[in-house]
């Protein structure tokens, strides 16, 4: 790429930046038509579904067909249109009048982090006449974020009705991208119920193991056996974007044990306990009086 085209491609991914730290959604606008896309970004290693508006902004006009291509280095095209990149449209449109099309755009995984530039081409019939407007298309590639349950862990196993017990597990990042400002929370339920507080986790770095644990309460009337829950995880990605994801995983449930019945069972003990310290008492005392009997008849 000459220097030219690299300045050129600098100054519009400085715009694009810039419009999209403000807030703006980006507007293309060519001499007939406004180009308007939903996002301008897309996820590395993902199939992206990016919806563009167009709008007729000056005459009457028959859309012919849409083309969509993106440029690439010198080998490889990190950004590029999923399936056919045109889109044949054949329909009248007024003025301030407009049509959608959704396009498929794959990033592959290494793009993450940097912007890349399309065409974008509107063939029209207008006033008696052919012609065609392009436009340049801005994206911003972000790394993506897989996180994945690992090493769960309930303790105590099986849970007692009426009881609690703990979930210890770990959290890992097989994407590209961290997930930051990561919460796990349990998603309860009329059985089972977490104690306090969801648990913050923080940032999971890519290839990372993180644990976390969680104080779950299961209700006396809890069906006895196997039970999944559910584990819901909160995450935002570099944008602030937040996210959810949910896990499944398996406790096991087991008969709870009447507290009448524990404190007969306790009671029956200690009765038990205080006989044989009785008998232990009176063959004491029958020893000590036989050996004073003894040493009396001694003497």
């Amino acid at each position: 790429m000459k220097l030219g085209g690299k300045l050129a491609l600098a100054a519009f991914v400085f715009l694009i930046l810039t419009l999209t730290l403000r807030g703006a959604a980006p507007v293309y606008s060519l001499p007939m038509v406004e180009v308007s896309p939903s996002t301008i970004y897309v996820v590395a290693g993902e199939e992206n579904d990016v919806t563009f508006t167009i709008t007729v902004k000056s005459e009457p006009m028959d859309i012919k067909y849409i083309q969509l291509t993106f440029q690439g280095g010198y080998t490889t095209v990190p950004v590029v249109v999923v399936g056919s990149n045109t889109w044949i449209i054949d329909t009248g449109l007024d003025v301030d009048e407009s049509l959608t099309f959704t396009a498929k755009i794959y990033a592959s995984p290494d793009a993450a982090g940097n912007a890349y530039s399309g065409q974008l081409t509107v063939v029209y019939d207008a006033g008696g006449s052919s012609g065609s407007y392009t436009c340049r298309i801005g994206v911003i590639v972000v790394g993506k974020i897989d996180l994945q349950l690992r090493d769960v862990v309930v303790s105590p196993s099986p849970i007692p009705q009426g009881s609690q017990a703990t979930i210890t597990a770990s959290l890992l990042n097989l994407g590209n991208a961290p997930a930051k400002n990561v919460i796990v929370k349990l998603e309860g339920d009329e059985y089972v119920s977490q104690i306090g507080l969801e648990s913050y986790v923080g940032e999971v770095g890519t290839d990372t193991l993180v644990p976390f644990s969680l104080k779950i309460w299961v209700s006396k009337n809890c069906p006895i056996g196997d039970r999944e829950v559910k584990i819901k995880v909160t995450y935002q990605d570099e944008r602030r974007v937040s996210y959810e994801k949910e896990f499944t995983t398996k406790i096991s449930i087991t008969k709870y044990v009447e507290k009448e019945e524990e404190k007969k069972r306790e009671q029956e003990f200690y009765q038990a306990l205080l006989t044989w310290v009785i008998v232990a008492i009176v063959l004491a005392c029958a020893a000590v009086a036989a050996y004073i009997y003894w040493r009396r008849r001694r003497w």
